[in-house]
């Protein structure tokens, strides 16, 4: 006979989801070229101090991972997720007890067909989802529209090597 019993008990998980949507009027490979430069998340991003991939050389890829340098939050460790060129961009941030998914969904055109509706967001599930929420669900409402806007206003914008292309005089016979 045993002094002590044990049993198996099921943590309950839970999840919940923050997301921003706009309607950006470029290209989704424009997008894309903005959201796959890891680099230069912190110019449309001003929760980041830095971002990048361990190993740059590889490019950004499904499994690819990298480390965000947060204003006021630390570094965080990400990985590369669910990758569709042109339309869809995903990493993924293990914290205690809760998995957060952050993506960028860019696969639906918008009503006129002239440009792609951005859908910015993240999921958190996990055990420790409900206590996440407070903090991430709170900061990402402001931080969410200051980045669609960015987003927006960069991918609107001709891209900078038209900009600044070399001018040719014009030659007239």
């Amino acid at each position: 006979m045993s002094c002590c019993s044990s049993s198996l008990s099921a943590v309950a998980t839970s999840s919940w989801t923050a997301q921003r949507s706009i309607d950006i009027y470029a290209h989704p490979e424009r997008l894309w070229e903005i959201l796959s430069n890891v680099a230069s998340w912190p110019t449309w991003d001003d929760g980041l101090v830095s971002s990048s991939l361990d190993d740059p050389d590889a490019g950004v890829q499904d499994g690819a991972k990298g480390k965000l340098d947060m204003k006021e939050r630390g570094v965080f460790e990400f990985t590369l997720v669910d990758l569709e060129p042109n339309q869809y961009f995903a990493y993924d941030v293990q914290l205690t007890g809760a998995l957060t998914h952050w993506f960028w969904d860019f696969s639906r055109p918008t009503v006129d067909g002239s440009g792609v509706v951005l859908v910015m967001g993240v999921v958190v599930s996990g055990w420790a989802a409900p206590f996440y929420r407070y903090w991430i669900e709170k900061e990402s409402e402001q931080a969410f529209e200051r980045s669609v806007a960015r987003l927006k206003d960069m991918a609107e914008k001709p891209a900078m090597r038209a900009a600044s292309a070399p001018k040719f005089p014009v030659v007239r016979l």
